[in-house]
């Protein structure tokens, strides 16, 4: 018998596509294979073993199934038994689909689907899996979504596999899955599920989204393995190679489990069958070259070819003419398997298409010919095949010949585009010239033939060409730029060419200056924005031009007098509110410019508005809501506010109310008119209305007037107040859940924390018991609250804090209650991973309120990992400041960051790089990499920097980085940057002068510390040119007499500082104080006649004391540089200790 003897090593190589389609007995289509008829031995022994199920258990036919759920009169609950035993005959049959079983399913199954628990709704999701009637998947897919959270890790693996096959949205599942892996036990069939899910999401809907979750799933069944059947072990092997996961995955990392199954089907060969087989080796295109080859060796060499049939021996053909080079036998082997093929033997459409797909040999193009015209000529091909078929004609250079002979009609005729176009696009990806030549001259012919066409179909051949994205040398665009006149278009097409077109990248120089140049009118362009939200297409380039059309329209409507400004500013609340959020943000992550610019225009035209202003009071509300996330400065809020407090009259008390609690939100001092504002206020006190809502916002009011009552010039009691205040509170206590909003519940209560942060008084405390009805009161929500439903409570929780003078002595009386909220964000809907803003809000929060929870910070990393490929620029700045602030370390999340910012460097401003490379300095988290990236891309600006501040922070950055690479490293960066170093120390040297130095102590901090580096650099190998110490000198001599007299006077010493000192002077030791300043300036050294003491203060840990942060570093090397004048000791003493040691501690640490 004729094996396989040699393999050449030919370094030609061929594309890395997938063999489409087995035949008979393998006609299901690849991703289908060892899929539906798996089974979940867990649920069929639950079902096997129920009583209810016996009735069925013999049931031979569907006939019978059904017959015998009628005469039982089972509840709708028990629909699932008959359901099972249904799946179970069309496993064994797949053919004995009736009228009757889709009756059935109408009238029984999808009625009472939502009527099932969990466990026995998958048996029908199973079954409907194997039927494919889309009609009956989607009446149930709302269901699904609205109780995603009621399916365990053993069942939602089925979901997921379900919406694969559907083509359905699937990220959010996907989501909870990642969670879930974390926590929780799945078994084989699921874990098979989710891999076998994410295969197809990769091959049939073009996504690697989910290529992380199949690896995780990967990891789990390495465990597993052994238990598998060996029909699960190859669908395995076959989809994760197939995957391609070290090229997709977020680590870049290769599945471990197939060398595990790679082993054991060498060592069970002959329990695989031909089929199989094949699999396997068509899973080594995919794998990478350095996988081991044993596999595939034994494999081939156990395929005995002369016993294959035709169709079989074409399979095999095909399998190999794809290989690597190295797998690829001699070109004579492969002529030689191709000779013995009868091609009329083969039935299989697909096995021939697959043929024509990858064979160009000019020896084998009679037989190509001969299945091209027997293709076409074919009356069984399906609409899928029909589509291949077409691409297969391009790749062969065959559509002139054939394309009448088909007979392409007007529906056909963009199927046959789309497979040009992607034959054209990705042209230099074949793998020969002779296959490149071809779609050259097949799509020049199918051009040819489109411009033969009329004009009504080349109109609508242009409507489809617009759903294709654009590319170089791209022939479909130029072809609506020659054959269609844009400015002569019907209005409904015109609208949707003026859309697509500036919603593209042209690459057609004419063509985007046509599109420029469209432009729609006023009533065009509000039909547009009223319909924005369904624009599937829409993106923050389209969004660009639609504002600027209606800026555009704007001010010539005010050239004209046309102008108005209750359309143009509801029309702006439509676009804010209707336009998804990433089409409002660039890929940096801020707004839009042309949203900012439309927001200043309308807010400077209400301004002038004279009259009353015709405010969609509800777009208005949520346009309010919507803008505070979108951290955009703009006065409109103000001015509509002031305007809607003129016209009271316009308004139900119930808005009336509304446009009080926006206003009681505001900073009083950003209002034009605070009279109009106030006797606004004041007549709504006067309103009669007996709600909950009405009593909160009263006393939201009078909160306001109180705290502002300079400012409003209102006289208002505080008795007033406290009344209102006890009314409130008897309304949370008597708060009916059942008919009101919980949110209102809320706010309630946080209209009481307002007020308590408004009257504290370090002076005096309030022995009411405000604070602890506020905090029992919480829990009545607690349970309810969420991640989600959390974040408007803590944008207000910061807003107190903001207004709030005592701050501090605020935040320690409701600590455990602001721990509780924060850890809201842990408890997450279905498990899904949070969305990052989500995640910075929570920072944010704790950065406010300097709250410290190890596990949360721990979770919110977690999570903004999961989806770091999300990750806008601007993001990743606040990630980076807000840890520093916290002083949070986490190395490998940085690193990570850092790589990002390294390999996106052009995406950040030079501003946002400099605060990056402060922030982590701050933090002590050093990296030469990313500092040398940072000052490469911003050296030209700091030449010419004179902002004190900026200086102040980079050159401290600078000199920190720059001498721990050199201690730790042994990696001089002094010479290389020289120049930035000098014009930073100029500018350092000025900064002493401002008076605004003292008022910002994080930057006098480092201030201090590069005065007292550069001191002290003479006893430092601090390589500083001589130019440069003398800068260093100056910033000495500048900074001496002004630290002196202003400013060491006047602080205060930390606690554990005077402890030091009253310790020493109780021992009796001489002792002089150097440039000491409290925890939030500097804490630098005592001078004894042995010893240099220096204290450990906040700034030098990170927030779990294990490491040390740029400020440690940089005293340290500070105090090396005057022990070392000195001649003396140094001595460090960690403050968080010194406190509790006793005097005997004390006395040993510092060796008197």
């Amino acid at each position: 018998m004729l094996k396989f003897l040699h393999l050449s090593k030919l370094s030609f190589r061929f594309l890395n596509k997938s063999i489409a389609c087995f035949s008979q007995p393998f006609i299901q289509k690849e991703y289908q294979f060892i899929s539906d008829d798996e089974v979940d031995y867990e649920i069929t022994a639950a079902f096997v073993n129920d009583d209810e199920f016996q009735n069925f258990a013999n049931a031979q036919t569907i006939e019978e199934v059904i017959k015998i759920y009628q005469e039982n009169n089972l509840t709708p609950e028990q629909i699932h038994f008959p359901v099972f035993q249904i799946c179970a005959l069309l496993r064994r049959n797949p053919e004995i689909q009736n009228e009757l079983l889709h009756q059935f399913i109408i009238e029984n199954v999808l009625p009472n689907f939502e009527t099932l628990k969990p466990s026995q709704s998958i048996t029908i999701i199973v079954l409907l899996q194997k039927l494919q009637n889309k009609s009956y998947n989607v009446q149930i897919k709302k269901h699904l979504e609205q109780n995603l959270q009621n399916y365990n890790s053993k069942q939602l693996p089925h979901i997921f596999y379900f919406y694969s096959k559907q083509g359905w949205k699937m990220f959010h599942i996907g989501k909870i899955l990642k969670q879930q892996l974390k926590t929780f036990e799945f078994n084989i069939v699921g874990l098979c599920s989710i891999i076998r899910a994410c295969y197809i999401e990769s091959t049939q809907l073009k996504s690697i989204i989910h290529s992380d979750l199949a690896l995780k799933a990967s990891k789990h069944l390495i465990n597993m393995v052994d238990d598998m059947n060996i029909q699960q072990q190859i669908a395995v092997f076959n989809q994760l190679a197939k995957m391609k996961l070290q090229q997709s995955t977020s680590n870049k990392q290769f599945p471990q489990l197939l060398y595990k199954l790679a082993e054991i089907f060498v060592q069970n060969l002959g329990k695989i069958n031909l089929h199989s087989k094949l699999k396997l080796l068509q899973s080594y295109q995919s794998l990478t070259n350095t996988f081991p080859n044993t596999l595939f060796e034994n494999i081939y060499n156990s395929i005995e070819i002369d016993s294959l049939n035709s169709q079989n021996k074409l399979r095999l053909y095909i399998n190999l003419k794809e290989q690597k080079s190295y797998n690829r036998p001699k070109p004579e082997k492969m002529q030689s398997i191709f000779n013995n093929i009868k091609f009329d033997e083969i039935t299989e459409n697909n096995l021939l298409l697959k043929f024509l797909d990858i064979e160009f040999s000019q020896q084998n193009q009679q037989i190509i010919d001969s299945i091209i015209i027997r293709l076409s000529n074919a009356q069984n091909l399906n609409s899928k095949q029909k589509i291949e078929f077409l691409r297969v004609i391009i790749k062969q250079n065959k559509v002139s010949k054939y394309l009448d002979q088909i007979k392409i009609t007007n529906d056909h005729l963009p199927r046959l585009i789309d497979q040009a176009y992607y034959c054209h696009k990705y042209i230099n990806n074949l793998p020969s010239l002779e296959q490149q030549d071809n779609i050259k001259a097949s799509t020049e012919q199918l051009i040819l033939k489109l411009h033969e066409l009329e004009n009504k179909s080349k109109l609508s051949i242009s409507h489809y060409i617009l759903t294709l994205e654009p590319y170089p040398g791209d022939p479909f665009y130029e072809f609506i730029n020659k054959e269609i006149k844009l400015d002569e278009l019907p209005e409904k097409d015109y609208i949707h060419f003026l859309l697509r077109l500036n919603s593209l990248n042209h690459l057609n120089h004419e063509l985007k200056t046509k599109s420029e140049m469209m432009t729609p009118s006023l009533d065009q362009l509000q039909s547009i924005i009223n319909n924005i939200s369904n624009i599937d297409y829409l993106n923050d380039k389209l969004v660009k031009q639609i504002s600027k059309w209606l800026f555009d329209i704007a001010n010539k409507s005010i050239i004209d007098g046309t102008f108005n400004v209750h359309l143009m500013l509801n029309l702006i609340f439509k676009i804010v509110l209707y336009t998804p959020i990433y089409a409002l943000h660039t890929s940096r992550g801020t707004v839009i410019q042309p949203i900012r610019e439309l927001l200043n225009f309308i807010s400077t035209q209400i301004q002038q508005h004279q009259g009353n202003l015709e405010v969609d009071l509800y777009l208005f509300i949520r346009f309010t809501k919507s803008l505070f996330n979108l951290d955009i400065k703009t006065t409109l809020i103000y001015n509509i506010c002031q305007n809607l407090c003129q016209q009271l009259d316009d308004f139900q008390d119930i808005d009336k109310i509304q446009i009080a609690s926006i206003i009681t939100d505001q900073n009083p001092d950003l209002f034009g008119n605070l009279q109009i504002i106030n006797s606004f206020l004041i007549q709504i006190l006067n309103l009669k209305v007996d709600k909950f809502i009405y009593i909160q916002i009263r006393t939201k009011i009078l909160l306001y007037q109180l705290k502002y009552k300079d400012k409003l010039n209102c006289n208002v009691q505080i008795n007033s107040l406290e009344e209102m205040i006890t009314q409130l509170k008897m309304e949370l206590i008597q708060f009916n859940f059942s008919i009101n909003n919980k949110e209102h519940y809320f706010d309630g209560l946080m209209t009481l924390l307002d007020y308590d942060a408004w009257r504290i008084n370090p002076q005096k405390q309030e022995n009411d018991g405000l604070s602890d009805f506020i905090k029992l009161h919480f829990q009545n929500l607690n349970e309810t609250l969420n991640m989600k439903s959390m974040r408007p409570g803590l944008k207000t929780v910061i807003r107190i804090i903001n207004q709030c003078e005592n701050k501090y002595q605020f935040i320690q009386k409701y600590e455990n209650l602001f721990q509780q909220m924060f850890s809201k964000c842990k408890q997450v809907r279905n498990q899904e991973i949070p969305h990052i803003q989500a995640c910075l809000d929570y920072i944010e929060f704790a950065k406010k309120l300097k709250l410290s929870n190890k596990d949360i910070f721990k979770f919110l990393i977690d999570q903004i990992q999961e989806q770091d490929h999300n990750l806008k620029s601007t993001q990743i700045v606040q990630i980076i400041q807000k840890f520093a602030e916290l002083k949070i370390y986490a190395k490998p999340f940085y690193d990570n960051l850092s790589n990002m910012i390294i390999n996106n460097s052009k995406q950040f401003s030079r501003v946002e790089l400099l605060d990056v490379m402060n922030a982590f300095t701050k933090l002590g988290y050093f990296n030469q990499e990313l500092v040398i990236n940072i000052l490469e891309n911003t050296q030209l600006e700091l030449k010419q920097l004179n902002n004190g501040i900026i200086s102040v922070q980079t050159l401290w950055s600078i000199l920190t980085n720059f001498y721990y690479f050199m201690k730790e490293l042994n990696q001089n960066l002094f010479q290389r940057y020289e120049e930035i170093i000098m014009h930073l120390m100029q500018n350092v040297s000025q900064f002493v002068y401002l008076d605004k130095i003292q008022k910002l102590p994080i930057i006098f901090r480092q201030f201090m510390d590069i005065y007292n580096l550069v001191e002290f650099s003479g006893y430092l190998d601090l390589q500083l040119n001589q130019l440069q110490q003398e800068q260093a000198r100056l910033i000495v001599e500048n900074g001496k007499n002004k630290i002196k007299q202003n400013l060491i006077p006047n602080q205060k010493s930390t606690q554990q500082f005077r402890s030091l000192m009253k310790f020493l002077d109780k021992k009796k030791i001489e002792y002089k104080m150097h440039y000491y300043f409290d925890s939030q300036y500097v804490d630098f050294y005592i001078e004894t006649k042995r010893m240099i003491i220096s204290v450990d203060n906040s700034l030098y840990v990170t927030n779990d004391m294990q490491q040390y942060t740029g400020f440690h570093y940089i005293n340290q090397w500070i105090l090396e540089g005057a022990t070392k004048k000195y001649e003396l000791k140094n001595i460090r003493i960690k403050a968080w200790q010194w406190l509790q040691m006793s005097d005997e501690q004390k006395t040993k640490i510092l060796q008197l």
